[in-house]
């Protein structure tokens, strides 16, 4: 089909504002709005649950038609960035909704090699507020780049990250020790004050 179409024409598909957007709600078309395809996603039920803006289609959506695949060409999304599920988790935790929030992360997760997520580079991420640590309730967050993943780093004062996402701290860019001049400072500035202390800093 597409080999049919002067690329001129693909440019202004690509671009143009006529396709309908689903209505979060209802999933009936939105009257009166219309966006460019690349603006959209697929409507697949991980789409709408990390609340993406969702072609809409009437019928069954097949992922693999010849039609779906000719959207695809034109910039259907089939899903988001990694560093854009990282902004929804940002986002979920500084509006207090956990349950986003959850998804969201355990989407991150689930779909790390899968949607190519391992190929994200962590500095982009590492200053977003979305990760819970040890002590600390939803909705207060951090930044990757300030906790680690060793829980013997605690003693030094650092924020730990929780417990539960410990195993995945690589895939959040969040670092295993914090570095090493840091926890001089730390010692320096807060000295053991017994030899007990000074066993459990190591």
């Amino acid at each position: 089909m597409r080999d049919d179409i002067p690329q001129q024409d693909i440019k202004r598909l690509k671009l143009a504002d006529i396709c309908p957007i689903e209505d979060p709600k209802t999933r009936v078309e939105q009257p009166g709005r219309l966006t460019s395809i690349t603006k959209l996603y697929e409507p697949l039920a991980s789409n709408r649950m990390l609340e993406l803006p969702i072609l809409y289609w009437k019928g069954n959506f097949m992922p693999n038609s010849q039609e779906a695949r000719f959207l695809k060409f034109l910039g259907l999304r089939p899903f988001p960035s990694g560093d854009e599920v990282v902004r929804i988790m940002a986002s979920t935790a500084a509006q207090n909704r956990q349950a986003l929030w959850t998804y969201s992360q355990q989407y991150y997760i689930e779909n790390y090699e899968k949607n190519n997520y391992n190929m994200l580079p962590k500095s982009g991420i590492r200053s977003f507020r979305f990760l819970l640590v040890e002590g600390s309730p939803f909705p207060k967050v951090v930044p990757p780049q300030q906790c680690y993943a060793n829980p013997k780093a605690a003693i030094l004062g650092y924020p730990i990250l929780d417990r539960s996402l410990r195993d995945h701290a690589g895939k959040f860019g969040v670092q295993f020790d914090p570095d090493i001049h840091g926890c001089v400072d730390c010692i320096l500035a807060n000295p053991p004050l017994s030899v007990a202390d000074t066993r459990l800093a190591k």
